[in-house]
């Protein structure tokens, strides 16, 4: 297959809601960009440039759009030049180490993790990059490298006014949570020809694109840069012999598969082992991943697609078979397997996984090593901008722990005794310097009812609210409780600083989130009692 690769860099955020997003009132976008999108923007742009042509009766139109002779492949996050994959859905580690950038990665698709161990998904993203390094010495197995990439979100609330002069009534608010600007994701569009690849080229170089919906609200415009044309031979991953019989089967892209029954969704594996071209005794002995709903919209008719189920990007299949018709398998290597694949559904790797155990690195050691020299008055604007952006992420994290810890308490205290607490916190950070100590006193000196109502009120982690409240107070954790232990927004070399001499920024947070927290209760028992 010829291939076009191209990088596609966020000038605003960028929407492309993906289905079951939640309440009807918020759309939450894929963390990719889906390659149906990509393709509806150019199928637009080439319409205007030919007015009054009907795309579906028309010869290039269907070849370039419709019938999938070109595939416009989902567009993942770019990391040092490359593009990066979703991550395997058999790749497990230590339960405590989810958070840890060099943890040991064991593939539980290839071999079964040591004895006794608990494991669990490694955090960290969604999508990453492997580096196989081939044996020095005969005899030797291959070791593998993986860095795991993911995405920064955008969180923004809109407001519709059916009067803009009145507030009241009628009024819808939207919650949007989007891609953010700024970011770099590499695509790929497929073809068997050369020259059907040649007029998708100019349409992708005119100028900007507008992806997903919201266009008047700011969202969505892009800018595209060709990266490389690729004459023929192009694959998406590598693949690697099979070793005792066992065929590993990655799915890089959601799948849609359809039965014998013509049912969509999982049937045991006999639908992917057809696709695959697989004989009748391959079985299937190994399978992790998950299906979700799939949706879509249709630009002509100005109606969303009807939903379908489809097997997850990262599913990974191990069937067994005695011997394998590699020809056969080219095909769907080539082409992907199932149904839309002109929008990049169906696309698969083969044995890309080998190793039973992977290392794991960090993405620093991506990121640009050159020392840039700046004049002290732009290293201190750098500063500012790497504190703006921790203080941001802080925001946006200080949200989420707040309804998540709220989302399943029991037996809350009352509001008056929720109301104490807020006074004591935010009457440390009118002193200066901040500090926690009017909660710890509060705490030492609460008599025992309201010492009691305190420790059988549990929050949504199982943890007591009064044993919360101390190791909050005593430990300003804002890494462990919000930034989830990673690492600090940089900008041209100037790292965001979270402990200063004072601590002025861990007790400002932690105060907010117990602030928060206190407050979310209060309402919850004020909406009770109504």
């Amino acid at each position: 297959m010829k291939a076009l690769l191209y990088r596609i860099h966020l000038e605003e955020p960028v929407l492309v809601s993906q289905a079951g997003a939640g309440e009807e009132n918020s759309a939450v976008g894929f963390a990719y960009l889906p390659g149906s999108a990509l393709r509806g923007a150019l199928a637009s742009k080439w319409l205007a440039k030919h007015p009054g042509v009907d795309l579906a009766a028309n010869p290039s139109g269907q070849a370039w759009f419709l019938n999938g002779t070109v595939c416009y492949l989902n567009a993942y996050p770019a990391l040092d030049e490359q593009r990066c994959l979703p991550i395997p859905a058999s790749w497990f580690v230590a339960k405590d180490l989810a958070d840890d950038q060099r943890a040991t990665i064991y593939d539980l698709a290839i071999a079964s993790p040591p004895d006794k161990l608990q494991v669990k998904p490694p955090k960290g993203g969604s999508f990453c990059v492997v580096e196989r390094e081939e044996p020095k010495e005969f005899g030797e197995a291959a070791t593998n490298k993986t860095t795991l990439v993911g995405v920064e979100r955008f969180d923004q609330v809109h407001i519709l006014l059916e009067d803009v002069n009145r507030r009241g009534e009628g009024n819808q608010v939207f919650r949007y949570e989007a891609l953010a600007p700024g970011q770099d994701f590499i695509g790929v569009i497929v073809a068997p020809e050369k020259h059907d690849l040649s007029e998708i080229k100019t349409l992708l170089t005119e100028g900007s694109l507008l992806l997903g919906t919201a266009h008047l609200a700011g969202y969505g415009r892009v800018i595209v840069e060709v990266l490389e044309e690729i004459p023929g031979g192009w694959q998406e991953c590598s693949s690697y012999p099979m070793t005792d019989g066992s065929l590993v089967v990655t799915l890089l892209s959601p799948a849609i598969l359809r039965g014998d029954n013509g049912q969509v969704g999982w049937d045991g594996g006999r639908a992917l082992a057809s696709a695959l071209g697989l004989p009748a005794n391959a079985e299937l002995i190994a399978a992790f991943g998950k299906a979700s709903l799939m949706g879509g919209y249709n630009r002509k008719w100005s109606l969303p697609l009807p939903q379908t189920w489809a097997l997850t990007a990262g599913s990974v299949f191990v069937f067994k078979a005695a011997q394998v018709d590699q020809q056969a398998l080219r095909r769907p290597l080539d082409c992907g397997i199932g149904e839309r694949r002109a929008e990049g559904f169906g696309r698969i790797a083969v044995n890309w996984q080998t190793a039973a155990t992977i290392s794991r690195q960090p993405r620093e050691r991506y990121e640009e090593t050159e020392e840039i020299v700046l004049s002290e008055a732009s290293r201190e604007l750098a500063r500012k901008m790497a504190q703006r952006r921790l203080r941001a992420e802080l925001d946006r994290a200080l949200v989420e722990q707040v309804n998540q810890e709220a989302s399943k308490v029991q037996n809350p205290p009352t509001n008056a005794q929720l109301s104490a607490i807020r006074q004591a916190t935010l009457a440390g950070l009118t002193r200066q310097p901040r500090t926690m100590q009017p909660l710890k006193d509060y705490l030492s000196n609460l008599k025992e009812a309201g010492k009691s109502q305190l420790q059988r009120c549990r929050l949504g982690s199982g943890t007591r609210l009064w044993d919360w409240l101390r190791d909050r107070a005593d430990k300003l954790d804002v890494e462990t409780q919000l930034l989830r232990s990673q690492t600090l927004p940089r900008v041209v070399g100037e790292t965001a600083v979270l402990t200063g001499d004072t601590n002025d920024l861990r007790i400002e947070y932690t105060a907010r989130l117990i602030d928060g927290l206190m407050q979310t209760l209060a309402r919850q028992n004020k909406e009770k009692n109504r």
